[in-house]
């Protein structure tokens, strides 16, 4: 970070600072009467042919609101804020041009915010009763509501590499003097735009701008809750109180948590409103989470007459409500029930079944929890004739070896090479008899099987690979 100097853009003790002055109930927030559940408009004094927009802060103390404010084509920008003192608001007061999206630290005595072009991240440090010059934070990470937490870290949205939409939300790493993006990935992003969000500065919950499937208008304003283990929980819609049929975006919440303010209404006349949101807040985090796709499932190759046996790995769907009853059922694509080959086990969410016949299934597999939740997954089973799995197994250099074989094994191809790979063991009656992982080299040990023929599928991301080994001794 740069050292924050040449101070005093603005001069704010023309205002008549009284700081052992505490803001009386009755006029906090302007001396606007606070909302209940029921929203209602912010009223805010921009300039003519202005109107305020995006993210609001307060003051820890209550005694500072900065907004910002723009003209109708959304090109001019300016900050501004009001402050009291002496028993008395005093303001807006002009503050920044040419910047958007202001955030506040925790402690009040930074601003952060972008240039219009969304490239570029700025900060301005408070120096007694001035503001410094803004300074240029973040140089070319395409910023978009930079947040700072209490616990030092930084969130900003952004489009790191490998994001999911428009726009991701992302954890700013800093080590030394390299500074990076991680995306947060999901449930919290998806490949709508996150945009617009809000953190707490505890990080305990986050207030986030999405446009997913069951929302009420163009964009939303959902919450997601931080786990034990620093994940993010599947983000829950905030509801008719808040949200509306057309946009709403630009969340914050005052340090209390009491009040949500956001923008609602960018696609029409827009405005800045304000809700009471403690109780919601609190409330969502014990209702049920709908489960989510964490991983898609990988497309399947079986061979005619042989027996096909498949189980969904338990990291496919995650349930935030941590209570693992899940339960699966599989349909068709296209709605129709699965062939009467194919079945699936609703707890272990395990397909078996023996193919009399060429052909290609599109496959939807539900899971569903207690409260009827629900997520899909699609994937393919492409059922091909049993020699063609071979010569696909050769054709990428696949070499079992010695095959047949007293019981070591080995399976080389330069496909593995600096990879990952899973390999099932399956017995003559499509049982897994052995399952293992391994890297660049295979080596199998069956000398305590009975001999036979075996089969052994490599899984190496969405590749599989099917081989048989005959079994001479044992």
């Amino acid at each position: 970070m740069k050292t924050l100097g040449l101070s005093l853009l603005l001069v704010i003790s023309c205002i008549g600072i009284t700081f052992s002055q505490v803001i009386p109930d009755s006029a906090a927030y302007l001396g606007q009467t606070p909302p209940g559940a029921t929203r209602k408009i912010f009223n805010l004094v921009t300039d003519p042919g202005y109107t305020a927009v995006e993210k609001i802060a307060v003051s820890p103390d209550g005694k500072e609101i900065y907004f910002e404010e723009t003209n109708g084509s959304w090109t001019s920008f300016r900050f501004k804020y009001y402050r009291y003192s002496n028993n008395l608001w005093h303001g807006p007061v002009s503050l920044f041009s040419g910047y958007y999206c202001l955030s506040q630290s925790p402690d009040g005595n930074y601003l952060y915010f972008e240039n219009n072009s969304y490239k570029d991240g700025w900060i301005s440090g408070k120096q007694d009763t001035t503001w410094d010059q803004p300074s240029r934070f973040l140089k070319n990470f395409n910023v978009h509501s930079l947040n700072y937490t209490g616990q030092g870290n930084y969130y900003l949205s952004s489009n790191p590499v490998g994001g999911l939409g428009q726009r991701d939300i992302c954890k700013l790493v800093i080590v030394n003097s390299d500074t990076t993006l991680a995306g947060l990935g999901l449930p919290v992003n998806s490949s709508a735009n996150e945009g617009d969000f809000y953190i707490s500065p505890d990080e305990s919950f986050m207030i986030v701008m999405s446009n997913r499937p069951g929302g009420l208008g163009s964009t939303d304003l959902y919450i997601s809750y931080k786990k034990s283990d620093g994940t993010w929980t599947n983000p829950k819609n905030l509801g008719p109180s808040v949200n509306t049929a057309g946009d709403d975006f630009g969340p914050y919440v005052t340090a209390d948590n009491k009040y949500l303010f956001y923008e609602s209404g960018y696609s029409g006349p827009s405005s800045i409103y304000w809700v009471r949101v403690d109780g919601l807040i609190d409330s969502l985090k014990y209702t049920n989470y709908v489960p989510y796709l964490k991983n898609p499932v990988p497309d399947q190759t079986t061979g005619r007459g042989q027996l096909f046996n498949y189980t969904i790995p338990d990291t496919t769907f995650i349930d935030d409500d941590g209570n693992n009853t899940l339960t699966f059922s599989a349909r068709l694509a296209n709605g129709n029930p699965l062939p009467s080959w194919l079945s699936i086990d609703p707890v272990s969410a395990a397909f078996s079944g023996t193919p009399d016949s060429l052909q290609v299934l599109h496959v939807k597999l539900t899971a569903t929890d207690p409260a009827g939740a629900s997520a899909s997954a699609s994937f393919m089973i492409n059922v091909i004739e049993p020699n063609a799995i071979e010569s696909q197994a050769r054709d990428k250099g696949v070499r079992i070896f010695p095959n047949p074989t007293n019981g070591h094994v080995t399976i080389t191809s330069n496909v593995f090479k600096d990879k990952l790979v899973v390999i099932e063991i399956f017995d003559i009656h499509g049982k897994i008899i052995q399952t293992d992982t391994f890297r660049n080299k295979i080596s199998l040990d069956l000398t305590s099987r009975p001999k036979g023929v075996y089969v052994a599928k490599m899984l190496i991301g969405n590749e599989i690979f099917i081989g048989k080994i005959c079994l001479i001794g044992g």
